[in-house]
């Protein structure tokens, strides 16, 4: 391959990346004749243009271009922070074959193509500002899952439910949203109960003679002290089904298929589980967000 002369043009050169091409040919003299060049936090401005340096006249000593744009995109919203919304979706049909990698990818694409603002983090490899929930099995139904972003915009829960909905695969489906004070505590700080139902009708449960029998005080002991009492179990013979209130610790949670196991024989239990809902630690729940 024959050298390529520096004035030449260059296929990529219609994509814009934010520096000069002087820049660059005068970089590559620099580092042929091993000259530094300073950092600009420590030296004035040498005017690469890649970061928004002639717009944001003002650098403090934290000045770096991804914090620049991230301010000016704030200050373009006309807002003063990024507001902070919690918002809640369902994940059924065969959208529960959807691992939680990939309902991540899935919901950052859909806020996208939903044309929603949200705020990044800082640094050199910016991310969606959003907090999401315990992570679900592969294969179980929640109805009422919840997750917390932050947005360059004012949001209102109609627009935003049409915007959002029509950029989701089938089976996801977002129902309620819900501003967060200054005050409120971390999505996953603020969870305290998880609420998972058994579905009784499954060809994998045993029958309800037998689940009567576990109910019984004397075999629920043995589970509850297992478990330390952070587990809470009830039947509802009227729908069929045993709800578990289980106590949500982010550092030694308690796994649904494992309370199952231990207590039914149940290996396979995830098809037949569903997690109903999320309790918060001021009593309010995510199946009714107002």
């Amino acid at each position: 391959l024959k050298a390529i002369p520096l004035e030449a043009d260059l296929p990529w050169d219609i994509v814009n990346i934010g520096l000069k091409k002087t820049y660059l040919k005068e970089e590559l003299k620099a580092a042929e004749e091993a000259r530094y060049t300073p950092s600009c936090q420590d030296k004035e401005c040498f005017s690469c243009h890649s970061c928004y340096w002639p717009e944001y006249k003002q650098r403090g000593t934290e000045f770096n271009g991804h914090m620049v744009a991230a301010k000016l995109e704030i200050k373009a919203s006309g807002l003063e922070e990024p507001v902070r919304y919690r918002a809640f979706y369902q994940k059924a049909g065969p959208a529960r074959f959807i691992s939680h990698n990939d309902l991540l990818n899935q919901l950052e694409r859909a806020f996208r193509r939903a044309g929603l603002k949200l705020a990044f983090s800082h640094g050199f490899h910016p991310k969606m500002l959003i907090s999401y929930g315990p992570a679900l099995p592969l294969g179980m139904t929640a109805k009422a899952e919840v997750l917390e972003f932050k947005s360059l915009e004012i949001l209102s829960l109609e627009p935003f439910l049409s915007r959002i909905n029509s950029a989701l695969p089938e089976g996801l489906r977002f129902f309620g949203l819900k501003d967060c004070p200054d005050d409120c505590p971390s999505l996953f700080q603020d969870i305290q109960i998880m609420v998972y139902s058994l579905d009784l009708t499954d060809p994998a449960v045993r029958p309800l003679e037998y689940l009567t029998e576990k109910l019984a005080p004397e075999n629920l002991s043995e589970l509850l002290s297992r478990y330390q009492n952070k587990v809470k179990v009830k039947l509802d013979s009227e729908k069929d089904r045993v709800w578990f209130f289980i106590d949500f610790e982010p550092q030694k949670p308690i796994r649904i298929q494992d309370v199952v196991e231990t207590w039914l024989g149940l290996k396979n239990s995830v098809y037949a589980l569903t997690r109903e809902f999320l309790i918060f630690r001021n009593g309010q729940n995510s199946k009714d967000p107002s």
